[in-house]
């Protein structure tokens, strides 16, 4: 039986599936400063934090076996955040300063802090750690470990299928003329609205424009975008990839 966790802290990309897995009594979306006023960052990405941390914090409420969930703005000072708890759990997140500054706060209030590994990604930072301290940082070395660590595209005696690890020569050729470029999918989303009222409240003079916003804002738009990628894109993406066009912006 998983153990019960009192407080869970959820920062912008950290909208994760399996935090619904969870037994979780209390659960706290919070913008924090470092994803929406570290840099000026480009509105759409504004814009996707925003919409996507609004859609997740109704899919959590209609969940309701979670007996509170908050919200806190980016404005929202952590101590604010962290206000009355005793225990505080959340997946480690890959930002240094955030980590950093949600350690100090625990440790000033008194917060005894559990780091859940994050599922992001497809080590963890101690499979990564023991790997490296015998091996150096050579890309290709570790993506062919990836690949038989992962049974992706190997036969039965760990050889890549095609005979080759890499096929990047195929991926210099010139772009054909033939080939029709899909247009990418469309989503509706609901949030959407607020959320480009919110970027141009708060960040008038940021870069970007809210227009044209492609992106998926959860898992049932991403999931549509990933089968619509393997439908219409994957046959040619391996050697279009790489191409950088002004017009169509999104090729394969």
């Amino acid at each position: 039986m998983r153990e019960l966790k009192q407080n869970f802290l959820v920062l912008p990309n950290q909208l994760f599936q399996a935090l619904k897995e969870l037994k979780i009594k209390n659960i706290i979306l919070y913008e924090a400063e470092e994803y929406f006023c570290k840099y000026k960052f480009n509105k759409k990405k504004l814009l996707l934090h925003r919409a996507s941390m609004q859609n997740f914090a109704e899919e959590l409420k209609d969940e309701s076996k979670f007996a509170k969930i908050k919200y806190f703005g980016y404005q929202a000072d952590l101590n604010e955040v962290l206000k009355d708890i005793k225990k505080l759990s959340l997946f480690d997140p890959p930002d240094k300063e955030i980590k950093k500054r949600i350690k100090q706060t625990a440790e000033q209030k008194g917060i005894e802090l559990e780091f859940l590994e994050s599922p992001n990604f497809l080590n963890s930072r101690s499979e990564n750690r023991s790997y490296f301290a015998d091996n150096d940082f050579f890309q290709h070395k570790y993506y062919i470990r990836q690949r038989k660590k992962l049974n992706i595209l190997v036969d039965e005696d760990n050889k890549p299928v095609g005979g080759k690890w890499s096929f990047d020569a195929k991926n210099r050729k010139k772009f054909p003329q033939e080939i029709t470029i899909p247009d990418p999918p469309e989503f509706a989303n609901p949030f959407l609205a607020e959320a480009k009222k919110y970027v141009e409240n708060h960040f008038p003079d940021n870069p970007g424009k809210l227009d044209n916003f492609i992106y998926p804002l959860n898992r049932t738009e991403a999931e549509k975008l990933l089968q619509d990628f393997i439908e219409n894109k994957l046959e040619h993406f391996g050697y279009v990839c790489k191409y950088l066009w002004d017009e169509p912006v999104f090729i394969f």
